[in-house]
């Protein structure tokens, strides 16, 4: 799926650049972003600077199509190299990809399950976004009693890579939404369920 290799790509990046940082300067990057980008509470509580840039991707600072608070932060800190040795080549991919991304829907849109299938992933980042923390805490123990994702891959997991395991696992999909429901339904975000069937327009059967 495209969108997993534009998250995996962006993630190749963050770690990248880490290695290159030392504490002092991802203290310096803290100091740089104002509370409104990053709250005091994660300033103090992240310590690398791969999860910092994850937490501003979370937030909708950091886009495939939008590394300009990645190059900024490196030039404020005086490490303007990490754009040409990483951060430029990392947008090329992400503009390779998409491009990709584009000609696989042109070549799939007379396919109505690959079209389905895509829309459905969409979908999924979308739900994603508005899972709280609170409800992410529960969605994860709900996967570990049911037994559906093992409980030493979900410490660190993020909402849409919940998804996203359960997907690969088979055990969702546009044409089998049944658990995913009842997992929404149990972290009482019934209202998130309108958007999973109808969202832009249905690709889902109502049952």
């Amino acid at each position: 799926m495209a969108t997993n290799t534009l998250y995996s790509r962006l993630r190749e990046l963050y770690i990248d650049i880490q290695s290159e940082l030392g504490p002092r300067e991802v203290e310096r990057i803290k100091q740089f972003l104002s509370n409104a980008q990053l709250p005091k509470a994660e300033k103090e509580s992240l310590n690398e600077a791969s999860a910092i840039f994850l937490r501003l991707e979370e937030s909708g600072l950091i886009k495939a199509d939008d590394l300009s608070l990645l190059r900024n932060l490196m030039i404020k800190i005086k490490r303007e190299p990490l754009i040409n040795d990483y951060i430029i080549p990392c947008q090329k991919d992400l503009d390779k990809i998409r491009e990709d991304c584009v000609a696989e829907v042109a070549c799939s849109s007379k396919n109505p399950t690959v079209s389905r299938e895509m829309e459905f992933g969409k979908r999924l980042v979308d739900l994603a976004k508005e899972i709280g923390k609170d409800e992410l805490k529960t969605l994860k123990e709900l996967c570990g009693v049911y037994y559906l994702i093992p409980k030493g891959n979900l410490e660190d997991m993020k909402a849409f890579e919940v998804f996203k395991f359960l997907r690969e696992d088979n055990k969702i999909s546009s044409d089998n939404t049944e658990l995913l429901e009842k997992l929404l339904n149990e972290i009482r975000r019934v209202d998130l369920l309108k958007k999973l069937i109808y969202g832009s327009g249905p690709i889902i059967c109502e049952r």
